[in-house]
C-alpha cells in the first residue's frame, strides 16, 4: 500500500466550528497517535487558547486527551519491559494427520530477554546512573582477584581468552 493510498477519516481532520460531544472521542484517538495539543489545534483549525478553554470547561475532553496519552505510554512501556525481561506466550500449531484430519494444538513458547531492549531501557530510564550511548567499561584481568574463583570459573575465563596466573607463570 502506497502512502498516498492511505486516507485519514475526514471527521478527524475537518475544521471544528465549535465544541461538540464527539470531540473527546476524536481527541482520544489523536492523543493515542501521539498528537500534541498544538497539532490537534492545527488539524481542527482552532487556537491553542480555544483548546485550553475547552479542556477547562469540558472535563471529558481533558480526560480523553490525558487517557489517550497515559494509557498508550503505559502499554508501550509494559510491552518494552516484557521485551527486556522475556515473556511466555501461547501459539497455536496446526498439523495435518495422515488421514487428512486437521489437528490444532496450543503450545507455550518463551521469548527470552532482548539485550538491545535492555540497553535502550537503561539509556532511557537510568541516565542518572551514568548510562549513556558512550558508556565504556574498562576491564582488565589485572584488576580481578582470581584467588577465590572456582576451577569452573577459571576454565570459563580461559575459554573467553583471559590468562590466569597459572598461564602467565607457564609462559
Amino acid at each position: 500500500m502506497k502512502r498516498e493510498d492511505v486516507s485519514v477519516p475526514t471527521f478527524i481532520t475537518e475544521k471544528v466550528e465549535g465544541y461538540h460531544a464527539g470531540l473527546p472521542k476524536i481527541a482520544y484517538m489523536l492523543s493515542v497517535l501521539g498528537a500534541t495539543d498544538a497539532q490537534i489545534c492545527a488539524l481542527w483549525g482552532i487556537a491553542t487558547s480555544t483548546l485550553s478553554n475547552w479542556k477547562r470547561s469540558h472535563p471529558e475532553l481533558y480526560a480523553a486527551l490525558n487517557r489517550g496519552r497515559v494509557e498508550t505510554d503505559a502499554l508501550v512501556a509494559e510491552s518494552f519491559l516484557r521485551c527486556c525481561i522475556g515473556y511466555e506466550y501461547e501459539q497455536e500449531e496446526v498439523r495435518v494427520a495422515r488421514d487428512g484430519t486437521v489437528i490444532k494444538t496450543s503450545v507455550k513458547r518463551y521469548k527470552g530477554p532482548d539485550a538491545d531492549a535492555c540497553y535502550k531501557w537503561l539509556l532511557a530510564r537510568r541516565a542518572d546512573m551514568g548510562w549513556s550511548k558512550t558508556t565504556t567499561v574498562d576491564f582488565s584481568p589485572k584488576q580481578v582477584d582470581m584467588s577465590d574463583m572456582s576451577t569452573d570459573e577459571l576454565k570459563f575465563l580461559k575459554r573467553l581468552g583471559f590468562k590466569t596466573a597459572v598461564d602467565v607463570e607457564n609462559n
